[in-house]
């Protein structure tokens, strides 16, 4: 008789996060979350509103908030599947959706097309004498449709957005060929889920007496997925219902006349699979309602008790530009929690700033109608797991505001940007790389090494925006021993950084100021030399996020010194020695012109 020999560990390990531990439910590829933002937050999406139309995987009824008018959005992306397990799995999504405002009424409506595909390889065929006998593939796919639609209405001070979404879903699932399949069963399942939500949130503004603007956007969801018949190979295997339920909160600081300074979101999100423990020959049952989620304890407290998968996550907005991201989930089935990080970068808070300088109105109409995102988010897990190195990049493609009569929320008054002074920042900085868990002898502690800096500056009030262009650069000895030899060499690692930061000024006198704020900082490059020998070499943290405190002497109005200190706030790892990991501090002593 002809044996089926699936990889099965490679199989069973395909989808290891607590939701999936349920072995008995079918189909858990539908679980795997294909968002490349919130993947990099603690998955979220169920109770965040958020402005990417993706996030309608984890709520049919999110997704909306990032259009504006008649629209049309596209994301796709391919990634590496179970880096860590296989070299021959990957993932396919594609996303494209409407989204429509009628006129004269506070609704919007949208319209999303997924496709999700996974590619789970070759798999082998052998007889009862352990004999190769044929290959097959392994494959699952989901197209799904989403319409959902949100109601606006204002309340006094506060705005209430409601919304709801529905889902349909046509999956197949190819575990292989009928030909090699056991008599009584079949190698492929075809099957109709649906998922429903509903998403509460509700907007505060509040002015400041600087003229600035104050919002905060709490937010409360609850989805449930998967709801269809049962799955059908050789048996019946219950569906991977899944219920979630999460609380978030976002808050954004607006500038009249230049719009999003910075904004944060947080959130608490859980879920469930509702398919009841069962033995062979037992009917399917689910459970009703939320499942094992307790309200309090998994979604307000982020409590993880290992009874449900709970999640955490939290970003940091700068200029409406550059998005910093991370967030941890666990739950039964981890030995560890799972830590997420990622980062994203928006043309539009881009363009705006390029405006500032250049003054064209131009882009400004781009902004109206164009926006153009990247999106970066990586899982840390432990060495030897499965999910170590699962990557997801993805960029999407948004056109607002098509039609005629359509709300216009991205227009900047450019006749004001010129009343923006516009600075050049350069010079030199001295910077080293510190270990924060090892106690290392003094050949393998750091030395100050320069690098250099240049960027550009705007003043906003007693604010400073700065978008700057540095490398920072560290050394130290290492020892190495070959046989009966030992001997010393100098190792120098330089890092290329772009940087995105906001200072608070203060002015005790006309001549002296204070500077005070945070950095954001994307690696994109890094240079390893050793014996005058310099090579390229793999970055070991994609961002760093870390505080700048400065004292800044003006010379005249149009001229100053500033000397300030950088520290790192991201522990980077150290792959080149044993020194654990890394902190990054940074003198800075930079030219300050007025243009």
């Amino acid at each position: 008789m002809l044996k089926r020999t699936i990889i099965t560990f490679a199989l069973v390990s395909l989808f290891m996060t607590p939701a999936f531990s349920q072995s008995s439910t079918g189909g858990i590829f539908l679980l795997i979350p294909t968002s490349a933002a919130l993947n990099g937050m603690g998955e979220l999406g169920v109770g965040l509103p958020y402005d990417q139309p993706d996030a309608a995987f984890f709520n049919p009824a999110n997704g909306i908030y990032g259009t504006r008018g008649v629209g049309i959005y596209a994301t796709e992306h391919h990634e590496r599947w179970l880096p860590g397990l296989a070299d021959d799995m990957s993932l396919d999504y594609k996303f494209l959706g409407v989204s429509l405002i009628p006129e004269k009424y506070p609704f919007q409506l949208v319209l999303h097309h997924q496709r999700t595909f996974l590619d789970a390889g070759e798999q082998t065929y052998t007889n009862s004498e352990g004999h190769v006998i044929g290959t097959f593939s392994t494959w699952f796919s989901v197209n799904a449709y989403t319409l959902a639609g949100c109601y606006t209405r204002q309340t006094g001070p506060v705005l209430w957005d409601v919304s709801a979404g529905f889902s349909s879903k046509r999956v197949v699932q190819h575990l292989a060929d009928d030909e090699f399949v056991d008599p009584g069963g079949k190698g492929t399942a075809y099957n109709t889920f649906y998922d429903g939500g509903f998403l509460l949130s509700a907007q505060w503004e509040h002015s400041l007496n600087s003229g600035a603007l104050l919002k905060l956007r709490p937010g409360l969801g609850i989805s449930i997925m998967n709801m269809g018949d049962n799955i059908k190979f050789g048996q019946e295997d219950p569906s991977p219902r899944l219920a979630r339920t999460g609380i978030s909160l976002g808050g954004e600081l607006t500038s009249a006349s230049y719009g999003p300074m910075i904004a944060f979101e947080w959130g608490h999100a859980a879920s469930d699979i509702l398919a009841k423990p069962r033995y062979p020959g037992d009917p399917i049952t689910y459970q009703s309602g939320l499942g094992d989620i307790n309200i309090y304890d998994h979604v307000i407290r982020g409590k993880n008790d290992h009874t449900v998968e709970v999640s955490q996550g939290r970003s940091f907005t700068m200029l409406d530009f550059y998005t910093y991201r991370e967030g941890e989930r666990g739950g039964p089935g981890f030995p560890r929690p799972i830590h997420e990080s990622g980062y994203g970068l928006n043309s539009r808070g881009f363009l705006r700033l390029v405006n500032r300088f250049v003054n064209l109105p131009a882009l400004d109409m781009i902004n109206r109608h164009f926006t153009l995102r990247y999106d970066f988010s990586r899982w840390t897990t432990g060495e030897n797991e499965p999910l170590v190195g699962t990557e997801f990049k993805a960029f999407t493609v948004t056109l607002h505001n098509l039609g005629p009569g359509s709300p216009d929320k991205d227009g900047v008054d450019v006749s004001s940007f010129h009343e923006m002074p516009v600075e050049l920042v350069t010079g030199f900085n001295y910077s080293g790389m510190y270990p924060t868990n090892f106690d290392s002898d003094d050949r393998l502690e750091p030395h100050y090494e320069r690098g250099y800096t240049i960027g550009l500056e705007t003043r906003i009030s007693s604010a400073i925006l700065g978008f700057s262009f540095s490398q920072i650069a560290s050394s130290f000895m290492n020892v190495d021993s070959i046989a009966w030899f030992t001997f010393q060499y100098r190792i120098h690692d330089r890092y290329n950084y772009v940087n995105l930061y906001g200072l608070k000024q203060f002015t005790p006198t006309k001549r002296l100021s204070f500077l005070i704020g945070p950095q954001l900082s994307a690696c994109v490059g890094r240079e390893i030399s050793i014996f005058d020998e310099a090579v390229g070499f793999e970055p070991s943290h994609e961002f760093n996020v870390g505080l700048i405190g400065a004292t800044q002497v003006n010379f005249t109005e149009a001229a100053a010194v500033r000397l300030s200190y950088y520290y790192g706030l991201r522990d980077i790892e150290d792959d080149l020695t044993d020194r654990g990991f890394l902190r990054l501090g940074s003198f800075q002593l930079n030219l300050v012109v007025s243009l």
